[in-house]
């Protein structure tokens, strides 16, 4: 499955994303190199494996983005990009986050939070609703089209290009 990279907004003071569109700044996150994937685990050539997590141990951030650390039913704890479990495994992620107190800020700039999908679009297709990357459904935020496309072009365009396939 191909994995798009999340955009990451800033700047906004809370501990949650923010509802002040004014304050947001918007630019390119990169996934890094050094994630290992529980998913495509070296030298297995079965893409659909399936592997069963038992819990999340801890987490740490590594540039602009945090990583898990994942227990398996079978086999040693790795450590996982967020987003993998955001869309894989979201409840647990959550329920993680609310045990150690919320999701952290960024420690070298706690202004920026990552978009984990564009959800919709208002009538007009003026405004876009933002789901935020390790934030629940009820921290989505309507955001203004041209203040995600001035600097986050690819995420808008990737979100009107895939509602023209579905028509």
């Amino acid at each position: 499955m191909p994995r798009s990279e999340p955009a990451v907004f800033g700047p906004v003071s809370t501990t949650r994303p923010a509802k002040d569109e004014r304050r947001l700044n918007v630019m390119k996150s990169f996934a890094s190199a050094e994630h290992t994937s529980r998913n495509e685990p070296a030298g297995d050539d079965d893409d659909d494996a399936q592997y069963t997590f038992t819990g999340i141990l801890d987490h740490r951030w590594t540039d602009n983005a945090i990583d898990v650390k994942v227990a398996w039913e079978e086999g040693p704890a790795t450590w996982e990009p967020e987003e993998n479990l955001h869309r894989d495994a979201r409840e647990s992620l959550f329920a993680y986050w609310k045990s150690v107190g919320g999701r952290p800020l960024n420690p070298v700039d706690p202004d920026l939070f990552v978009i984990f999908a564009i959800r919709k679009h208002s009538r007009n297709k003026k405004r876009l609703l933002v789901e935020w990357l390790g934030y629940d459904a009820k921290e989505m935020t309507w955001l203004p089209v041209a203040a995600v496309e001035e600097t986050a072009s690819e995420v808008v365009a990737e979100y009107w290009k895939g509602l023209k396939k579905t028509k």
